[in-house]
């Protein structure tokens, strides 16, 4: 287990063996990530590694590679590995990160350049903070409706005029 034996409430797995069901990664609610190895005599809980985010879902893909997509951070691909990375201690190895807005809590029009650009308050805890969206914006209305102002919870102006 983790340092002190602590292991979080299990939110997320994915199987390894899908035919056997032997092998299973968990992830905890403190975004560690464990392997439970179960064998005719037992279990065994084996810590991974701490991951950047926390994760919404596991998917093993195949060949030791494990794609985890969060709703408060980077989706990322990870590589199991059999020895312990010494940079980071964890026993996986980052392969590819992308970006992720979730979740926007707050965002506003950036008028002081000629270009359309978009600043977020974007993504929680430890992973969040401003993104500015510059490349690929485009803003559509999707829906309207008018509502009583003790509904407003927020509102930001464009130069068009107001978005709630």
């Amino acid at each position: 287990s983790m340092p002190g034996g602590v292991v979080g409430e299990i939110k997320q797995y994915a199987l390894i063996d899908r035919n056997t069901g032997h092998r299973c990664l968990l992830s905890d609610e403190a975004g560690r990530l464990h392997l439970l190895i179960v064998t005719p005599t037992g279990m065994r809980l084996e810590p991974l590694g701490q991951l950047p985010a926390l994760p919404s879902s596991l998917c093993y893909v195949g060949n030791g590679r494990v794609f985890i997509s969060s709703s408060q951070g980077p989706q990322i691909m990870i590589q199991l590995n059999k020895q312990r990375d010494p940079q980071t201690s964890n026993f996986f190895s980052l392969l590819s990160q992308s970006d992720s807005l979730a979740p926007l809590l707050d965002a506003t029009l950036d008028q002081s350049s000629p270009e359309l650009s978009l600043v977020t308050c974007a993504n929680a805890q430890a992973q969040g903070g401003l993104v500015f969206c510059r490349q690929g914006l485009r803003l559509e209305v999707e829906a309207e409706a008018e509502l009583p102002l003790v509904c407003l919870e927020g509102a930001f102006a464009t130069q068009e005029g107001l978005i709630v």
